[in-house]
């Protein structure tokens, strides 16, 4: 076991960096713009600096200047100087200074070594909360990952930098020129010619009322995603257990109904000549890279712990399903069900785009609209909150006519796409379905109904 002994090392720091930097704030006017979104006050280790540095962005945010002397005027008006260390220690500053060329790299080190302080402030945090025998241990663990997870988080606000269009145009034209911005393609063709297929760091919300056929579609697309793209996808069942949502997908693999997966050897289950076929498609499903977390209210820290896990585990996901919203809640004493399903959806909004991965997410829908005539639901039907439409980037609600005319030979499902903030089209597509094996088909010679939308939100 390797020993770790750190009782008597100071806490990692650079004050050597933090020095160049606040003597190249002071004496070149433009070096704060270049660090003033990345680097926080709080990442400066003495708290001399930090206050230099806070005197500085507030006459920078002012659209002031930083030098020496606006600086230590500053500082003499709030009564800080003399706190830290006079006007001779900003003179000092100056004077060891030779530019500010490299302010921003300097910026980075101070921020590396913040973030190594703020790492080692959670690690001890977490120890203390392994001792608190009195808290379950769920609990424990979710604020142990909520307290890592606030560290990377501060890493990943690194990421989001203000960039001028001269910085933006050239990866953009790449993206374009090469396709990266289309979505990818399973050969829903019928649905696609909507949406343009799945697009990364997207939110999309699957709506339908129920027995309209939620879950089959995502497990038609988790099974698409896997075998069309060969990429891995993670399904949160909330409702059913893993041996129930298994089942549906080992259907679509067999071709055999899953209510007869659900007697086996028993009257009216697997024929005896299907036995072979089950075998196989047995085989087929363990070779897939198909991963289920069922836990009926999962966390928002524990989705994005598993996330993280699924990543470590199959590399970059192709898609993460989570059946369905209205099964989470906050935990806390949030009373308003509709802002407590918006602040829902918008975290998990954040998890599609921290992760790099498309979320479907599926929703519940009012029963109000088994009081229409026209029973065809709209992203305003979404239960309990209007706040999930509004955050998702794509709304497709889901129809089957059968459902209501009782009509069994009638296998098609229509596609209501409400909204469509990623590819700009709204409108209706046709596909066919078998619920009993979670099966979809294209229509040929149905086409799809659409309309341009370029003001779709």
């Amino acid at each position: 076991m390797t020993n770790f002994s750190f009782a008597n090392n100071l806490p990692p720091q650079n004050v050597d960096a933090e020095e160049s930097i606040l003597g190249g704030i002071l004496l070149d006017p433009e070096a704060i713009g270049r660090v003033a979104e990345l680097l926080r006050p709080e990442a400066f280790y003495i708290n001399a600096h930090k206050q230099i540095y806070k005197a500085a962005k507030v006459l920078h945010n002012q659209g002031k200047p930083t030098d020496l002397m606006t600086v230590t005027t500053w500082l003499s008006d709030h009564e800080l100087l003399e706190k830290v260390g006079g006007q001779s220690k900003l003179a000092q500053l100056v004077d060891r200074t030779v530019s500010a060329v490299n302010v921003d790299r300097y910026a980075a080190l101070v921020m590396d070594k913040y973030l190594r302080r703020q790492l080692i402030g959670a690690g001890n945090e977490i120890v203390q909360l392994g001792h608190e025998t009195s808290i379950e241990l769920e609990t424990v663990l979710d604020q142990a990952e909520q307290k890592i997870f606030g560290v990377t988080v501060q890493k990943a606000s690194e990421r989001y930098q203000l960039e001028d269009a001269s910085e933006m145009s050239p990866p953009l034209f790449a993206s374009i020129e090469t396709g990266k911005r289309g979505g990818q393609l399973v050969d829903w063709y019928d649905l696609e010619g909507l949406t343009g297929g799945k697009h990364r760091k997207t939110l999309t919300v699957i709506g339908g009322a129920t027995s309209m056929g939620k879950t089959q579609v995502m497990l038609g697309l988790s099974h698409a995603i896997m075998t069309e793209l060969n990429q891995p996808v993670l399904f949160f069942s909330c409702e059913m257990d893993k041996d129930s949502i298994n089942q549906r997908l080992l259907a679509r693999l067999s071709g055999i109904d899953n209510s007869r997966l659900f007697k086996g050897p028993l009257p009216g289950g697997v024929n005896e000549d299907e036995w072979e076929l089950l075998a196989q498609a047995i085989e087929i499903f363990s070779n897939l890279p198909w991963m289920v977390y069922d836990e009926p209210n999962p966390s928002i820290a524990t989705i994005r712990s598993v996330v993280k896990q699924a990543i470590l585990r199959h590399g970059q996901l192709g898609a993460v399903f989570l059946d369905y919203v209205q099964m989470l809640s906050l935990g806390s004493a949030e009373k308003n069900r509709n802002l407590e399903l918006g602040l829902l959806t918008r975290e998990l909004r954040a998890i599609a785009k921290d992760f790099d991965v498309p979320f479907y997410l599926g929703s519940q829908i009012n029963r109000e609209v088994e009081k229409r005539s026209n029973k065809r639901p709209t992203k305003a039907d979404l239960r309990d909150s209007g706040e999930i439409a509004e955050v998702a980037d794509a709304v497709i609600m889901l129809y089957r006519d059968a459902y209501y005319s009782k009509n069994f030979y009638d296998k098609t499902i229509e596609f209501v796409v409400d909204k469509n903030r990623i590819y700009g089209k709204v409108g209706t597509a046709k596909m066919l379905v078998n619920l009993e094996t979670s099966r979809f088909m294209t229509i040929a010679g149905v086409g799809v109904r659409e309309k341009d939308s370029n003001l779709s939100s």
